[in-house]
């Protein structure tokens, strides 16, 4: 008699059904649904520049190297990308912890934009009001 092949569910997921289980647990640990919203707002932009019905077992570093020159190549801020990968990097940290992938993505580096500052007379005046 054939032995029935046991299917683990978690290795046949998809990147977004990964992130939803992702989102349910942060919700479940009381995660402020500020933090919870800006994490779905950043996988919406996300799953515009990676396959988000790939399986996430599947993900490796090139699609994530990829998925960034993409965004670049869109003309989006620094700034916008490092949000993205922060997000991106704590959705796979949980990943590795549940044991559906070993990718991992490294923070994109945007320069510091040195803001001018005021000049003694400028200061002056908002220092009298």
């Amino acid at each position: 008699m054939a032995k029935k092949l046991k299917i683990n569910f978690k290795q046949t997921q998809t990147i977004r059904e990964a992130f939803a289980d992702f989102l349910l647990q942060k919700k479940a640990l009381g995660l402020a649904d500020k933090t919870i919203e800006t994490y779905s707002h950043h996988f919406d932009i996300i799953s515009k520049y990676l396959d988000s019905s790939a399986p996430i077992a599947g993900l490796f570093k090139r699609p994530l190297d990829e998925m960034i020159e993409r965004m670049r190549s869109a003309g989006m801020k620094d700034t916008s990308i490092n949000s993205y990968t922060r997000t991106l990097k704590s959705f796979l940290s949980w990943c590795n912890r549940e044991g559906l992938t070993q990718a991992n993505i490294t923070l994109y580096r945007c320069q510091q934009v040195v803001k001018e500052t005021y000049t003694d007379d400028e200061l002056m005046l908002l220092l009298k009001k």
